[in-house]
C-alpha cells in the first residue's frame, strides 16, 4: 500500500476527520500522551506551568492507564491559577498506543503552534517562548528546534544538531537518529500537511514521523537556548523504538520502507541515507528469519538490497541474502554474532 493512501485511510479511521487548519492565533498546543505514569506526568505538567510563554493549552491523552492518572490530573488542574493563560484538557481512551494518543491530541488541538511532550520528559522554562519568537520573527520558518539534554545519564549529552540546513538535519536524523519528540516546535500547517502518526507502528514511530516531516525540506531554525530534557531510567517508553518481538520487527520494516518512499519522493535519498535505512531493514529481516518468518524475512532483505543500491552497503546486503539462502537465518545470525564478539564489539544494527 502506498504511504499516501495509507495516511488517508488513517485520517478516516482516527476520528472521521483530520486536524483542522484553523487555529487560535498565538496559542501553543502541547500534546502529552501518557500511560501509567502519574508521578512523572505531574512533573511534566509542572515544567509547562513554569513556561514563560502564554497562552498554552495542554492536551493530556491518557492511553488507558490503570493507575491514578485521572485523579492526579484532576488534582493538578484544580490547583491552576485562573486567568494565568494555561489551560489543560484531559482525554481518556482505550489503550491504542502512543501514535493514536498523539493523533487524538492533534485533532483536539486549537493552537497555531504544536509542541509534543512525552509524559516522562520536560521542557526548560523558556523553551516555548524562544520557539514562538523564532516562528513569529520569520513567517517562512515551519519549525524551530533546540538541543535536548539527557537526565539520569551521568552528564552524558544527547547527540543533537546545530544547523538550519534542512538537508543536513534530514540526513543526520536518518543516519544517527539525532531527533527527539519534544525538541521541535511546529507551525500548525506543517503538522496538517504531514498527516497523522502511523497508528499501526508499535515502534520507530517517532523516527518515521520526523523523517516524513523533514522529507518535505521545511524551513527550519535551530534555537540554542530552547532546551528540552530527555529523562532516562524510568522503564519502557510509550514510544520505544526497538525490540525483538515479531510485532516490533514488522513495525520497523514498515516504518523504514515508508520513510524511504517519502524521502525519495521528497528531496531524494543520499547514499548515506540509503545505507542507514537498508541496515535497519536487513537487521529486521535477519531477526524475522530467526523467529521463523522466513518469507517475510526474505522480503525485507530484498527491500534492503534495493534500497542499498548506490551505497557502500549494497555488496554486504547482497552477500547476506545469499548466505541466508544457503545457511539459513539461525546459522547466519550465529556467525554474525561470533564475528562481532571476535572483533570486540556488539553486533548493533549492522549486519
Amino acid at each position: 500500500m502506498e504511504l499516501r493512501s495509507s495516511l488517508q485511510e488513517l485520517k478516516v479511521s482516527t476520528a472521521q476527520s483530520w486536524m483542522s487548519p484553523s487555529h487560535e492565533p498565538g496559542l501553543v498546543s502541547v500534546i502529552i500522551p501518557t500511560y501509567n505514569r502519574s508521578g512523572l506526568l505531574l512533573e511534566a505538567l509542572d515544567s509547562l506551568a513554569r513556561q514563560t510563554y502564554r497562552p498554552i493549552e495542554v492536551i493530556v491523552v491518557d492511553d488507558g492507564s490503570s493507575d491514578d492518572t485521572p485523579e492526579a490530573v484532576e488534582r493538578w488542574i484544580a490547583g491552576l491559577v485562573s486567568g494565568d493563560g494555561l489551560r489543560v484538557r484531559y482525554h481518556r481512551q482505550i489503550n491504542k498506543g502512543a501514535p493514536s494518543a498523539r493523533n487524538r491530541g492533534l485533532i483536539e488541538s486549537r493552537g497555531e503552534f504544536i509542541q509534543f511532550l512525552d509524559s516522562d520528559d520536560l521542557l526548560s522554562p523558556r523553551k516555548i517562548e524562544l520557539g514562538v519568537a523564532a516562528l513569529v520573527e520569520d513567517p517562512e520558518v515551519d519549525l524551530v528546534y533546540g538541543p535536548t539534554e539527557l537526565v539520569g545519564a551521568d552528564g552524558a549529552a544527547y547527540p543533537g544538531l546545530e544547523t538550519d540546513d534542512p538537508q543536513l538535519v534530514l540526513e543526520a536524523v536518518c543516519v544517527k537518529s539525532v531527533w527527539t519528540i519534544m525538541g521541535p516546535l511546529y507551525r500548525r500547517g506543517l503538522c496538517v500537511e504531514a498527516g497523522p502518526w502511523l497508528e499501526e507502528l508499535s515502534c520507530w514511530q517517532d523516527r518515521e514521523y520526523a523523517l516524513r516531516i523533514l522529507a518535505a525540506a521545511p524551513e527550519l531554525r535551530f534555537v540554542p537556548d530552547a532546551v528540552s530534557y530527555y529523562r532516562l531510567g524510568h522503564g519502557p517508553s510509550i514510544g520505544d523504538n526497538w525490540s525483538r518481538s515479531l510485532r516490533d520487527l514488522r513495525s520497523i520494516r514498515r516504518a523504514v520502507e515508508a520513510a524511504a518512499r517519502t524521502i525519495e519522493a521528497g528531496c531524494g535519498l543520499t547514499p548515506r541515507m540509503r545505507e542507514s535505512l537498508a541496515r535497519h531493514l536487513a537487521h529486521a529481516g535477519r531477526l524475522l528469519g530467526q523467529l521463523g518468518e522466513v518469507e517475510e524475512a526474505r522480503a525485507a532483505l530484498r527491500s534492503a538490497e534495493a534500497l542499498a543500491r548506490g551505497s557502500a552497503y549494497a555488496r554486504t546486503v547482497s552477500l547476506l541474502r545469499l548466505i541466508t539462502r544457503v545457511a539459513g537465518f539461525r546459522l547466519t545470525n550465529r556467525g554474525i554474532a561470533l564475528r562481532a564478539r571476535l572483533r570486540g564489539r556488539a553486533a548493533g544494527v549492522a549486519a
